[in-house]
């Protein structure tokens, strides 16, 4: 029987009659359960994802059928097992879950949809290659797809290492390349850029002093948005003339790694009011910058206090959302993307909403731009030992991620040579 190519894939169709869900492979009718319940739909993946495996009929009737009893762990015995292991593992010293945890869910996510019934000692290439076709069809983008590919790779090497499953099923992932740029059909995200300095500070006149500052602070620094959310008066030492910004915790402290933000001049100008008589209050609290933007308000109120709303009486005594005691890195995104479409509004004549959208997106920079304005500062007038140091990078490569070619000097030099 011949496979199905990945652009003609059988459709997910309603049958009227019944109700039922169904699918038509090679002739033949298949139903899987309820129309548009989740069970149906994984039954339809799993008997697709079979098919487009070895194209048998007993491939097929085995998908729709439950595992027998005396066979080993199926694919969603091993994720709820790894993901017990994962919720201890994956969290900060403080106890809190990290961003490795969110990216597993999203992968086990995937596991569980396309093979949860399949035997686990039998996921081999084939089902992680069609993984990576249902990936790139889902339309992410081929780093994201590799990086997820690693991440299913990890969870049956962890199985193996609790001796669930026999080493050959790892050994057998570890065959699946990962996919290459324009040898695939997975979409390519543009590099992260820098930004320019002046584009910036037109964008910060819209932002609040609390949100300006922390921009300013990480072009000037390079540091991480994660680092700048959470500093703390007593994590700086200011017994020298150069500052030294030590966070709580970075991105690499599991692997023993140290991080040292150096503040000089220029970044402790900026953060000294912000400086906190407790040590341990953050530096930026979006409660404070929210009490900043309410006072600007009713200094800038036309209507007299004798009319309309009285001060503070408009407010809701318990609202469904509170300013947390720092920022959070997406909440910080969010402010220098609001600031943005502040400082740059479309132009009138832009009325259809799909060019609207175009317009801002035009405009816009995230936060980690900032980080790379600050890497390309560095090594231009630095070299890149210093680079690699103030951007708290283990390799030179890292740092070299971040740097943009100086193309200014590379012309000069060019228009010198002949």
């Amino acid at each position: 029987m011949p496979r199905f190519s990945p652009d003609h894939v059988p459709t997910y169709r309603l049958h009227k009659r019944s109700g039922q869900a169904i699918v038509t492979l090679a002739g033949q009718d298949h139903y899987l359960g309820r129309h548009g319940t989740q069970d149906s739909r994984q039954k339809y993946r799993r008997l697709i994802t079979s098919w487009f495996e070895g194209g048998a009929k007993a491939a097929v009737q085995s998908a729709l059928l439950p595992p027998p009893d005396d066979c080993g762990p199926v694919v969603d015995q091993v994720i709820a097992a790894f993901w017990r292991h994962a919720e201890r593992y994956y969290r900060d010293k403080e106890g809190h879950p990290t961003a490795e945890l969110a990216s597993f869910r999203d992968v086990l996510r995937v596991l569980h949809d396309m093979h949860g019934a399949t035997d686990a000692s039998k996921f081999g290439p084939l089902c992680l290659q069609a993984c990576q076709t249902e990936m790139v069809r889902n339309g992410l983008s081929r780093k994201t797809i590799n990086r997820r590919v690693v991440r299913i790779r990890h969870v049956f090497k962890w199985a193996v290492s609790q001796e669930m499953l026999p080493a050959g099923v790892y050994q057998g992932l570890g065959t699946v390349a990962g996919l290459k740029r324009g040898r695939s059909d997975a979409k390519e995200l543009a590099a992260v850029r820098p930004v320019t300095e002046t584009h910036v500070r037109a964008v910060l006149a819209h932002a609040s002093r609390t949100v300006a500052t922390m921009a300013e602070l990480q072009m000037l620094t390079g540091m991480r948005s994660g680092e700048l959310v959470i500093m703390r008066t007593g994590d700086i030492d200011r017994a020298s003339e150069v500052w030294a910004y030590a966070p709580a915790k970075h991105k690499t402290e599991h692997h023993g790694h140290a991080r040292v933000v150096y503040l000089g001049r220029r970044a402790q100008e900026l953060i000294r009011p912000f400086l906190k008589m407790d040590p341990d209050a953050y530096l930026f609290s979006p409660a404070e910058a929210e009490a900043e933007r309410r006072a600007a308000l009713s200094a800038n109120r036309k209507t007299p206090l004798s009319c309309g709303n009285r001060i503070g009486t408009n407010r809701s005594p318990g609202p469904r959302k509170k300013p947390g005691e720092h920022y959070k890195v997406v909440t910080y995104a969010r402010a220098i993307t609001t600031a943005c479409d502040k400082a740059f509004s479309p132009p009138p004549e832009v009325t259809n909403p799909a060019e609207i959208v175009e317009c801002k997106k035009a405009h816009r920079f995230h936060p980690h731009q900032l980080r790379h304005t600050a890497a390309t500062r560095f090594r231009r007038e630095a070299n890149i030992e210093t680079t690699r140091v103030l951007l708290g990078q283990k390799t030179l490569a890292a740092a070299e991620i971040y740097a943009e070619l100086d193309t200014e000097r590379a012309r000069e030099f060019a228009a010198r040579a002949g």
